[in-house]
């Protein structure tokens, strides 16, 4: 619905904000699904380093108690708190 206003025909309020509701709303969608697929490269970039990492020849991190360690969790961990902290910062 067009609202005339002298000679300019302009969309209703109501128009305008549904409108921009569907963006917004189009843009998360769009937001979160390239959030996933940026976790799904990293982690699988994570596993394929931690592969190389286990198979190079050279013993992996180890405790007192035989127990291997690996990073990848912590990495992981990492990247999803850095993408919070950046949208805490945007919303």
């Amino acid at each position: 619905m067009f609202v005339k206003i002298g000679h300019l025909k302009v969309k209703s309020k109501k128009k305008v904000i549904q409108s921009s509701e569907r963006v917004l709303t189009a843009q998360f969608h769009l937001s979160l699904q390239n959030m996933e697929m940026n976790y799904m490269e990293w982690m699988q970039k994570t596993l394929e380093t931690e592969k190389l990492d286990w198979g190079n020849g050279t013993a992996p991190e180890g405790d007192d108690q035989g127990f291997f360690h690996t990073s990848a969790p912590v990495i992981i961990f990492q990247m999803i708190d850095q993408n919070l902290q950046v949208t805490r910062t945007i919303r």
